[in-house]
């Protein structure tokens, strides 16, 4: 009986490493040049916040200031205020960062003097989000990473097979051994 688990396990454990492979080489080939393709011309943004050296003495621009400030400069990849869905105040470094999520597109934007000072396409995001194919098809996207969630889960149990039954195996013998010995000597 555990010789045929052992042996069906590294079956399974040999196919299901080679769907997951599959799947890793998907999610790596993603991450390299599917941003690029996204993007729309804009520049890929880089997670770092741009620290500001600020001069200016005047008080921070109000949401309302920032917002109308933002809009006149026309950015790149949005045509109206309404498709920004995040915003954030960075006060220690008088920044206000503006994102349109579903698009992965991300302003830094002085809060002073009201300029943008870095845009761009956030790849990192497009790809925790939209990877495994998702950006093709969302039910396709979601079935390879349920499928993946799965292989995971048995390919950790078939491994546990592989690694731990003939720790056990040995184990039985060496009781088997005591027991036929105890018994040989009358005890």
């Amino acid at each position: 009986m555990k010789q045929l688990l052992t042996k069906q396990s590294r079956i399974i454990h040999r196919w299901l490493a080679s769907c997951f492979t599959v799947l890793i080489f998907i999610w790596i080939g993603e991450s390299i040049f599917l941003p690029s393709f996204f993007k729309e011309g804009m520049p890929a943004i880089v997670s770092d916040i741009p620290i500001q050296n600020s001069t200016i003495s005047t008080t921070p621009l109000s949401f309302e200031q920032a917002k109308k400030a933002f809009m006149e400069q026309k950015p790149q990849g949005i045509q109206s205020f309404d498709e920004v869905d995040e915003i954030d105040y960075f006060p220690v470094l008088d920044i206000y960062r503006f994102k349109n999520t579903k698009r992965f597109f991300e302003w830094h934007f002085n809060a002073r003097d009201g300029e943008i000072i870095k845009y761009g396409f956030d790849k990192n995001q497009f790809i925790a989000k939209q990877g495994y194919l998702e950006w093709l098809s969302p039910w396709l996207g979601r079935l390879i990473k349920g499928t993946l969630a799965i292989l995971t889960r048995i390919l950790g149990l078939t491994g546990f097979c592989l690694v731990l039954l003939p720790f056990f195996t040995k184990i039985h013998r060496k009781l088997s051994s005591l027991k036929i010995t105890n018994s040989a000597n009358g005890n």
